[in-house]
């Protein structure tokens, strides 16, 4: 069994359902006073007078003003949305890349590839909110446009987002570079399209990471076009087996964060990738238990 507590939205919510209940109790049961914006009281009998005209009962303006008067109260006494969302992407610990290893402290970036898929990402999602957890998924534009859905639910959850290619084709990826910044730039576009034109990303991901030499010349290519390249340090392995099983991924994971503070763990939630889902709650209670904060990368 996990502990759960109410996130700040709950509270405010939690709030809000209240003086609802409060302010409907108040008028229809006690009829006492309702306070508006500026701190003036009216009385039950004045708010009634509000309704008539010439003795005669307008309800639907009565209805109206009631409205108007419950909603500037209820208004004024929580934070707008945009303050809420501004309050809950501060709470979770974000880093750019090239702030990680100066963290003083064991940090853990959960990262996933070569999304979103419509069946794993939503368990990884329900997953990362159980636990209260953002992660980075570096996602591929055609994808996107598949599960277009998928991807608005993991800007709108708070998640980090980086670009994967458009394709995954290494070869016609790496072609020249032409071809890859047309991908780079198709997948914006797409991001743009379902996220906003104020969306912005500097996080790359090679497919198969950037370790090898050959693909030094498009490190330098995405730097000068602004991005930053994400590979990793540990891994749970999910793409090393046909078939695994969650235990086995676990293990993978240990073994490759053994000894390490600051981790960037590669894992997958391409559609053939349900052992991720599965593993991750073990994966998240191991990296718990060993004294790791959890980060996304920005």
């Amino acid at each position: 069994m996990h502990n759960y507590r109410l996130t700040k939205r709950g509270k405010i919510v939690l709030t809000i359902i209240v003086m609802m209940v409060s302010l409907i109790g108040s008028f229809c049961i006690k009829g006492i006073v309702i306070a508006s914006e500026n701190s003036e009281i009216y009385s039950h009998n004045d708010v009634t007078s509000l309704a008539k005209t010439s003795n005669n009962i307008n309800l639907t303006a009565f209805n109206d003003e009631m409205n108007n008067l419950k909603k500037t109260t209820i208004m004024n006494a929580i934070p707008s949305l945009n303050e809420i969302t501004a309050d809950n992407k501060e709470e979770f610990l974000s880093l750019a890349l090239e702030e990680v290893k100066n963290f003083d402290g064991k940090v853990a970036f959960l990262t996933f590839d070569d999304g979103p898929s419509n069946n794993v990402t939503p368990l990884i999602l329900n997953t990362l909110n159980q636990y209260n957890i953002k992660a980075t998924f570096f996602v591929l534009g055609c994808m996107c446009v598949k599960n277009n859905d998928v991807l608005k639910s993991l800007y709108e959850n708070g998640h980090s987002i980086g670009i994967h290619s458009y394709s995954h084709k290494l070869d016609e990826l790496l072609k020249n570079k032409e071809s890859f910044l047309n991908e780079i730039k198709m997948t914006e576009d797409v991001l743009k399209e379902n996220l906003g034109e104020s969306f912005k990303t500097r996080l790359f991901r090679f497919p198969g990471g950037s370790f090898e030499d050959y693909k030094r010349e498009y490190i330098d290519i995405l730097h000068e076009d602004g991005y930053v390249n994400v590979d990793w340090n540990a891994l749970t392995g999910d793409t090393e087996y046909l078939k695994p099983k969650p235990d086995r991924l676990l293990e993978r994971l240990k073994e490759t964060t053994y000894n390490k503070n600051h981790i960037i763990v590669l894992m997958h939630d391409a559609s053939t990738k349900q052992a991720t889902a599965e593993a991750l709650p073990s994966v998240i209670e191991y990296l718990k238990s060993e004294g790791y904060e959890f980060a996304t990368l920005k």
